[in-house]
C-alpha cells in the first residue's frame, strides 16, 4: 500500500538555476526557476540530515532538490485561507508550525480569515527569499514526526495529527494521466496542488510514508548519519545505512572476530 502511494504521486517541479545567501536567507531570481526537478528514494533523508545543518549544506540541498516555496508567513505557497484551516484543525493544531511563522505576520486580520493564498516572498530588489531557519524547522519537524510514529500509540496519534495539518498545508491533488504507448489508458495519480510548494507537498507525503512504516529513523554504526530504515533491526544488533551496507557489517564483524581471537590468545597464555 505505502509504495502504491509514492508510485501515485507523479510529476516534476522546477527549482533555481542559481541561488545566493544573504544574512539568513536562501535567495534566488524568479526568472531563474528552469530547472526540472524529479523526486528520487533519497530526498527525505537528505532533507531530514538539515536539521542541525550550516548554510552551504542548505544551499547544496536546494542546488539539487530546489525550493520549499515559502510564502512571507514561512508557509507553502497556496496554503488555505487561515479561517478555513482553523475551522478544521482548531489553533492547537496550527501552533504545531506556529514556531517557524513570524509573529508580526499574523496580525488581527490574519487571525480572521484574510489569511489568504501568499506570493512567494520578494525583496524590494526582487529576490526571492526563505529564511535558512524556516528550512532548519521543517527538517527537524519530519524527523520529529517520523521518530513519533515508531513510538507509544499516544505518540503515533500525534504524528498522524500534525502530518495531516502538513498536508493541508501543502496539499496533493488528483489528477488524471495517460499511461501506455500502443492502447492508451486513463490511470489516477497525485500531484503537487501548488507548483511553486511541490517540494513542500514531496517531503510531507514521503514523511507520511516514513511514518507509517512505523521503523523510526536510525544512526548508522559505520558512518553516523542518520537514515530510514526499510525495516526494523533487532534489538542490540548495529544497522547501516544503504551507502555502507554489506560491505561495513562484513568489516565490523570482521573486526569482532580479530577482537575475539585476540582476546582468547591472551587469555590461554595466562
Amino acid at each position: 500500500m505505502l509504495g502504491s502511494l509514492l508510485q501515485s504521486v507523479r510529476g516534476t517541479w522546477m527549482g533555481p538555476e542559481k541561488i545566493t545567501l544573504r544574512e539568513g536567507r536562501l535567495c534566488y531570481r524568479p526568472e531563474s526557476m528552469q530547472r526540472f526537478i524529479r523526486a528520487k528514494p533519497t530526498l527525505l533523508e537528505e532533507f531530514i540530515a538539515l536539521a542541525n545543518a550550516d548554510s552551504s549544506a542548505i544551499a547544496k540541498f536546494v542546488g539539487h532538490w530546489g525550493v520549499l516555496g515559502l510564502c512571507r508567513h514561512n508557509l507553502p505557497i497556496g496554503h488555505p485561507v487561515l479561517s478555513e484551516y482553523l475551522s478544521i484543525s482548531g489553533w492547537k493544531a496550527h501552533s504545531r508550525f506556529g514556531e517557524v511563522v513570524p509573529d508580526a505576520s499574523i496580525d488581527e486580520a490574519d487571525r480572521f480569515g484574510e489569511f489568504t493564498a501568499c506570493a512567494p516572498r520578494e525583496d524590494a530588489d526582487g529576490w526571492r527569499s526563505e529564511p535558512l531557519d524556516a528550512w532548519r524547522f521543517y527538517s527537524r519537524t519530519s524527523a520529529d514526526l517520523v521518530k513519533q510514529a515508531a513510538g507509544t500509540q499516544v505518540e503515533r496519534l500525534m504524528s498522524m495529527s500534525a502530518l495531516s495539518d502538513w498536508l493541508m498545508l501543502a496539499p496533493l491533488r488528483v489528477k488524471l494521466v495517460s499511461k501506455g504507448t500502443k492502447r492508451l489508458q486513463a490511470d489516477i495519480g497525485l500531484e503537487p496542488a501548488h507548483r511553486y510548494s511541490a517540494l513542500s507537498s514531496m517531503l510531507a507525503v514521503r514523511t507520511l510514508v516514513a511514518a507509517l512504516k512505523g521503523t523510526g529513523l536510525l544512526v548508522c554504526s559505520s558512518c553516523g548519519r542518520v537514515y530510514l530504515p526499510r525495516r526494523k533491526p533487532a534489538e542490540g544488533r548495529d544497522s547501516y545505512c544503504p551507502s555502507c551496507g554489506i560491505k561495513a557489517a562484513w568489516r565490523a564483524a570482521s573486526a569482532r572476530y580479530y577482537e575475539e581471537k585476540k582476546h582468547g590468545q591472551k587469555t590461554r597464555k595466562k
